[in-house]
């Protein structure tokens, strides 16, 4: 029946609305694990940058630094980038179990309707072979 498809269809859409926040969490959880060592790998740079009574130097620690900065700075940005997929997909399923919620609005309903007309029907039917 069309009405137990569209119930199939809600129970799974909320199924993987589920997931999807369940990973939308994971990539929260992941881009604030990133932006600590983010923020200490800037903080060392700057430091060796701005280091008093010391030429700028470009050493290997320095490269090391910047190295380990961009890596992170990338890894963020990916984390963001899936993140933001993440959220366009979630609002996508929510469009859609708003759909299939009114659609089986409107199927519950027509059902209703077929079931009054039915009773009606048949109680006519039963009065017009007594006469």
């Amino acid at each position: 029946m069309a009405k137990d498809e569209l119930e199939w269809q809600q129970r799974n859409t909320k199924r993987e609305i589920d997931v999807l926040m369940d990973d939308i969490r994971g990539l929260k959880q992941a881009i604030a694990d990133k932006n600590k060592p983010l923020e200490v790998a800037e903080t060392r740079s700057e430091n060796r940058t701005y280091r008093p009574r010391v030429e700028l130097c470009r050493d290997a620690p320095h490269d090391g630094l910047i190295e380990e900065k961009n890596v992170l700075q990338k890894t963020v940005s990916s984390l963001v980038d899936k993140h933001n997929t993440a959220d366009d997909a979630l609002n996508q399923l929510k469009q859609t179990i708003n759909r299939i919620d009114e659609d089986i609005a409107i199927k519950s309903d027509s059902l209703e309707l077929d079931e009054t007309c039915m009773t009606k029907r048949q109680k006519l039917l039963l009065v017009s072979h007594k006469v």
